[in-house]
């Protein structure tokens, strides 16, 4: 049996098209970049900001390292003036973020054992955000770059991570009927 003759040359032509346009993608678009550009320069406003969040976190930091924790593990938040925690007051139960302040004082005082027992996910947040400072301050002198998607990239999974171990904590505490 013989192919058909009109089958030919519509496989001929999608053929050489496809090639075309093979061939017009792998023409280079792009210049070669200097080694020395490989960084992307920050705007004004983005320094700013990344010094504003650095000043911010370093604050919460020096804040929470100033308290004394609370003996209870929790309720190291009242120091401040802030009200006792609403859920507490209501249901006898602690919320996911009950002892996170107490935490962040215990693990800044050098005494991490305490604060995980406090709140496992304030360890691990004071710790996220003692590594952010740093950055944003670089960030805001240095003034570039290499992505300006890896704080994001970085940041976002960490910050999930975070607060999936809080809920998971905050369910380990309803399932053992720990009430405060």
């Amino acid at each position: 049996m013989q192919p058909q003759d009109s089958m030919i040359p519509t496989v001929a032509t999608k053929w050489s098209s496809f090639s075309c346009e093979r061939h017009k993608m792998d023409t280079p678009t792009t210049q070669t970049v200097h080694p020395r550009q490989r960084y992307i320069r920050l705007t004004r406003t983005e320094r700013i900001v990344f010094l504003l969040l650095g000043v911010a976190l370093a604050m919460l930091l020096a804040i929470a390292a100033w308290l004394n924790p609370d003996p209870s593990g929790h309720g190291t938040h009242r120091q401040l003036g802030l009200p006792s925690c609403t859920m507490v007051a209501f249901f006898g139960i602690r919320c996911p973020g009950c002892g996170m302040t107490t935490s962040w004082a215990h693990t800044l005082n050098g005494d991490i054992q305490s604060g995980l027992r406090c709140n496992t996910a304030g360890v691990l947040f004071c710790l996220f955000t003692g590594a952010s400072v740093p950055c944003f301050f670089l960030l805001a002198i240095r003034g570039k770059t290499s992505n300006r998607n890896w704080i994001s990239r970085v940041s976002v999974p960490v910050l999930i991570l975070i607060v999936l171990i809080s809920i998971a904590e905050w369910l380990i505490r309803l399932a053992s009927n720990a009430s405060v």
